[in-house]
């Protein structure tokens, strides 16, 4: 008796079939999900670049005129100072201005800081110390010390003090290994706080002086310019786009 294989063959044939179809089904739908996923990196990248362009060029036209700013409130600072007109401390706030126009703020104010001076034998360094805003005025409270650090040279320097008659209030010496160096001043408000300070040396030395109240021959302008997407003069403390610039200059008197 013959037996006919021919289904069973056929069954199995179209069982294959379907088996391969399914694999080249997963296939395809990996491979799609690798062309979106690629597809959206690089939107992504694209997309990122894009606003990153855009913040830098809103970046250039926000701090171009707050560097003009800047400037402009340095030059406006030196010539109220060269005229005696006057320029606020910054230690009782800033003289500030919008200017709505070119959609910035710029800001101006005195600060007295140290200076760093060079003392040649022969050649004494001397400086005054007054009431910047009085020259002729009597600072109560006033200046209380002066502190003088050596910084670079290998011989002394003698620090003297006189008061603007020309009476000694003391003598000092620096030595060149010393720390900073303390002198104490007289404070009391019937006397003239004014002081006159001579440095000298027997070599070419460079000295560190300051005060309490800073150096009033060595007045620094703080010259600032802010540019914002607003003239208020708020926003350029709290804006995320504000853009500041700042110029220190020092006015020797």
């Amino acid at each position: 008796m013959m037996t006919n294989n021919r289904y069973p063959a056929f069954a199995k044939a179209s069982a294959d079939r379907q088996i391969s179809n399914i694999k080249q089904a997963g296939v395809t739908m990996l491979f799609a999900v690798f062309v979106i996923a690629s597809v959206s990196i690089i939107s992504l990248t694209v997309g990122y670049f894009a606003i990153q362009e855009i913040r830098a060029s809103r970046a250039v036209a926000l701090s171009e005129p707050a560097i003009m700013a800047a400037e402009t409130a340095g030059e406006e600072g030196l010539w109220l100072i060269k005229r005696s007109s006057g320029v606020a401390n910054c230690s009782s706030g800033q003289q500030q201005e919008v200017l709505v126009d070119s959609k910035t703020v710029v800001s101006k104010c005195i600060e007295y800081d140290n200076a760093v001076v060079n003392v040649r034998f022969g050649k004494p360094f001397t400086f005054y110390l007054y009431d910047p805003n009085d020259i002729n005025g009597n600072l109560n409270p006033g200046f209380e010390n002066i502190v003088v650090t050596h910084v670079s040279g290998s011989v002394a320097a003698s620090v003297i003090v006189q008061r603007i008659d020309g009476s000694n209030v003391s003598t000092t010496n620096v030595l060149s290994d010393s720390d900073p160096v303390t002198i104490d001043l007289p404070t009391s408000p019937l006397d003239d706080n004014r002081f006159k300070v001579t440095a000298s040396s027997s070599g070419s030395i460079t000295l560190d002086i300051n005060t309490n109240l800073g150096m009033p021959d060595y007045p620094t302008l703080a010259a600032e310019g802010c540019a914002a997407r607003s003239t208020d003069v708020g926003s350029c403390g709290t804006d995320l786009e504000a853009f500041k610039r700042r110029l220190n200059i020092i006015v020797p008197q």
